[in-house]
């Protein structure tokens, strides 16, 4: 499958992109595994893309919350928004 192939795509946005094709098609858990890893990406917006992801997946992400939580990020403009993100989802899946 075409989607198999585009998680082990360079681009990390490409396996995000991927992860929820993934989930929507029934393959959650495959699919949060994708996210989570996304989650540790040195890119902001790559992490705020899978916190995104993550958070339309609802209560199937709930085994993803520790990650969320973990996946702030210091010093740049960008993760000011990320940060806020990443408390707003983990509460949401409490």
């Amino acid at each position: 499958m075409l989607l198999d192939r585009c998680l082990k795509d360079d681009s990390p946005l490409v396996r995000v992109a991927a992860a929820e094709a993934l989930f929507r098609l029934g393959r959650v858990d495959q699919a949060r595994t994708v996210l989570v890893a996304a989650l540790a990406d040195e890119t902001p917006f790559v992490r705020l893309r899978a916190l995104n992801a993550l958070y339309r997946m609802g209560n199937a992400a709930r085994p993803a919350r520790e990650a969320i939580e973990k996946a702030s990020m210091k010093g740049i403009h960008p993760a000011e928004y990320l940060n806020r993100m990443t408390q707003y989802t983990s509460d949401r899946l409490k």
